[in-house]
């Protein structure tokens, strides 16, 4: 419920093109900075926290999660979008070790290539609700 849902994926001259569900709620980029109600707080990362545990179950991290990446539904219903950094780990104990995402979100494992996991989605969501 609180991941996009793609739909076709085709080249067409040598450009890839994704069809996805509509959105027409917008960003969360685009609502930053505005005041948010409480309220509001809590369903964002409640929502937030509901699409990364249906990754996490699967074995992904979505290691790129920003506001720009968090998308809004025309019943503002929070959907995570932009899997193009994600990666499955192959078992539980699997770590991925290379730098990728946006630098402000990013968990401190991930700046030290310490190895990572799903752990790092939380760091990144925290620094999303602390923006907010």
């Amino acid at each position: 419920k609180h991941i996009v849902k793609y739909h076709a994926f085709m080249q067409d001259q040598g450009r890839d093109i994704l069809i996805m569900e509509l959105l027409t709620g917008g960003t969360l980029e685009s609502r930053m900075g505005q005041l948010f109600h409480i309220w509001d707080l809590r369903r964002y990362w409640y929502e937030i926290s509901l699409g990364l545990k249906y990754l996490h179950s699967k074995g992904l991290i979505h290691r790129d999660l920003k506001p720009a990446n968090v998308l809004f539904d025309k019943y503002d219903t929070i959907k995570l979008c932009d899997f193009g950094l994600s990666r499955q780990l192959s078992t539980e104990d699997s770590l991925a070790t290379s730098l990728c995402g946006s630098p402000l979100y990013m968990a401190p494992e991930v700046v030290k290539r310490a190895g990572h996991d799903q752990a790092a989605d939380i760091w990144s969501l925290g620094i999303i609700v602390l923006g907010m």
